[in-house]
């Protein structure tokens, strides 16, 4: 499974606790599909989470296309289908570690600069 360089929960120094979750330590099963989840409701230190890891994975990968590998799904599916997207949709598996994401820009410049 390949293995983004990011650790397993948002730093503490973000200011908004360690209990948000970024990647897996380990898959015991099939990953969770990735699909498109609605943000309203959400509280502030979650949309936080969101932007931090949005602007986590532009300083990483820029405009390049990367594989799912270990990113949590449930962070991901916040930000799927509007900031970050399928690389290739016609080949696009949604519980595949080894789908190629890619960021939509300007759409994540857009959710990113509304970090507080």
């Amino acid at each position: 499974m390949f293995v983004h360089k990011m650790p397993e929960f948002i730093p503490e120094i973000v200011g908004i606790g360690a209990q948000y979750k970024v990647t897996i330590n380990e898959r015991s099963g099939a990953l969770t599909p990735l699909f498109a989840k609605e943000r309203t409701g959400s509280g502030v230190a979650a949309q936080k989470a969101d932007r931090w890891i949005l602007a986590t994975l532009i300083a990483l990968y820029g405009q390049q296309s990367s594989p799912r590998g270990n990113l949590d799904a449930g962070r991901l599916n916040r930000l799927f289908g509007r900031e970050i997207i399928p690389a290739s949709p016609e080949v696009f598996d949604p519980a595949s570690c080894d789908t190629d994401l890619r960021i939509a820009f300007p759409n994540a410049f857009t959710y990113v600069a509304t970090i507080e």
